[in-house]
C-alpha cells in the first residue's frame, strides 16, 4: 500500500470518526478552507465537495507527493489547489479563509505560537482555526512527542492571539479544538 492509500485508509476508519469530524466542521457551499498537512487528501476531497464550485479549498504540505495527488484531484474539483511548503513556511496564497484545518499535524510543527500568530492573516474576520491532534501517547505509535498536551495547545494558541471558541470531546485520545 502506498503512503497516500495508507493515510486515506487511516483517516476514513470508523474509529477515526471522520463523519463526526466533518459534521462538527459543518462546511457550507461557498466557504473556503485552508488545510495544513493534507496527507493523503481524504479530507481535502470531502472539503472540496462541501464548499462546491463557489467555494475554495487550498492545501499545504511539506510532501510533494501529497500535493501532486491534490493537483490530480483538481481536475474533478477546479476550486481546489495545493502547494508544497517547507517546514515553518507560510502559504504563498493571498486568499483569506473561513476555516483553517489541521489534523494530526500540530505536534510536528516548531515555534507554533509564532507560526500560528502569522497564520492569523489568512483567516477572515470571523474565521475559525480547527485543530485536531493526539493528546497522549497512543498505542499505534508510542513515539515520544507524537502528541500535544491540552494545556500546551491552549497556552500556545493564546500566545498566538487565538481564543478557544469550543472543544469537541468525541475523539478518542485526540483533542479537537476550535479557535477564533
Amino acid at each position: 500500500m502506498n503512503p497516500i492509500e495508507h493515510l486515506n485508509q487511516s483517516a476514513s476508519k470508523a474509529h477515526a470518526q471522520p463523519e463526526e469530524i466533518l459534521a462538527a466542521i459543518n462546511l457550507q457551499a461557498g466557504e473556503s478552507i485552508l488545510e495544513i498537512g493534507i496527507g493523503g487528501g481524504w479530507y481535502a476531497e470531502r472539503f472540496a465537495q462541501a464548499v462546491g464550485a463557489n467555494g475554495h479549498y487550498h492545501g499545504m504540505d511539506v510532501n510533494p507527493e501529497f500535493v501532486a495527488h491534490i493537483k490530480t484531484l483538481s481536475a474533478t474539483y477546479p476550486h481546489m489547489d495545493a502547494e508544497v511548503v517547507a517546514a515553518g513556511e507560510l502559504p504563498q496564497t493571498e486568499l483569506r479563509f473561513d476555516r483553517i484545518f489541521s489534523r494530526n499535524t500540530y505536534h510536528h510543527l516548531h515555534e507554533r505560537s509564532r507560526w500560528f500568530a502569522q497564520m492569523r492573516r489568512f483567516l477572515k474576520e470571523k474565521g475559525e482555526l480547527l485543530l485536531i491532534d493526539f493528546n497522549q501517547a497512543h498505542g499505534s505509535h508510542n513515539q515520544p512527542h507524537h502528541y500535544t498536551l491540552e494545556k500546551t495547545l491552549l497556552e500556545e494558541m493564546q500566545a498566538a492571539g487565538f481564543v478557544l471558541k469550543r472543544q469537541h470531546d468525541f475523539l478518542y485520545r485526540q483533542l479537537f479544538m476550535v479557535f477564533q
